[in-house]
């Protein structure tokens, strides 16, 4: 698609042992499905995917858990602005004017992806994301942004100004989303999260990909990990839940 401002982007669906699953393609124009090069036959059965989505096969060796194929991702386009989504999306949406969830189609989502990456380079951060929540009362309409929050996997963009040394932590790959969201937050002191927009995704009824390998001693095992690294200021487990809060200290926590 053809932007005024000339900016260029590609958008990367990571996706591990859902041959016949994928719905991130109903979602996305042009992206690149990222599978192991073991499991192509499997994924060639279902082409042609939607909107001019096409497989990009690695070598195994690249693949077998997230981190490696979404560092594979960042090193083979290093200098590209990308976005790098979950293979099993519903829709992406947003509210406004009272309405709740609107769906956008293909092309919205574009123009959203464009003016995601012009904002992001504009406050000079190379990392921006979306909403993790459905709910309308995530949306804070006196609070468009927000700029100490992680930005979670199943939507991550970063600018073609991303430095070579903020990678995926390879010993982190069940918190891996968290880690280089503070990656980026230690060095930039802030990413960029749009509250209006938000993803609805698909992981807990499907097989494959991360669910594939996660248990909960090991999310419990990675969240204590995350904590070694940052610290117990900055990342605070929970009892009911998987997931760490993680406090930015520029937050005044």
């Amino acid at each position: 698609m053809d932007f005024i401002s000339g900016l260029d982007f590609q958008v990367f669906i990571i996706s591990y042992k859902r041959a016949g699953a994928i719905t991130s393609d109903k979602v996305f124009n042009n992206a690149y499905i990222v599978i192991p090069k073991s499991q192509e036959e499997d994924y060639r059965k279902y082409e042609p995917y939607e909107n001019g989505c096409e497989l990009l096969v690695i070598p195994d060796e690249a693949d077998g858990n997230i981190v490696k194929k979404r560092n594979w991702i960042l090193n083979n386009y290093e200098g590209k602005n990308v976005v790098i989504v979950d293979d099993d999306y519903d829709y992406i949406g947003y509210h406004e004017n009272f309405e709740t969830n609107i769906k956008m189609s293909p092309d919205e989502i574009d123009v959203m992806l464009e003016r995601g990456f012009i904002m992001a380079k504009d406050l000079g951060t190379p990392m921006w994301g979306i909403n993790v929540n459905t709910d309308p009362i995530a949306y804070m309409q006196y609070t468009p942004f927000n700029m100490l929050s992680p930005i979670l996997g199943p939507f991550q963009a970063f600018t073609d100004e991303l430095p070579a040394f903020i990678r995926y932590d390879e010993y982190l790959y069940l918190k891996e989303d968290y880690d280089i969201s503070l990656q980026v937050m230690h060095k930039y002191h802030k990413v960029l999260r749009f509250n209006k927009y938000h993803y609805s995704v698909n992981h807990i009824n499907k097989k494959g990909g991360v669910v594939s390998y996660r248990t909960q001693d090991k999310e419990n095992r990675h969240n204590e990990r995350l904590q070694k690294k940052w610290g117990r200021k900055v990342v605070k487990l929970r009892n009911d839940s998987i997931n760490p809060v993680v406090k930015c200290p520029l937050s005044g926590v």
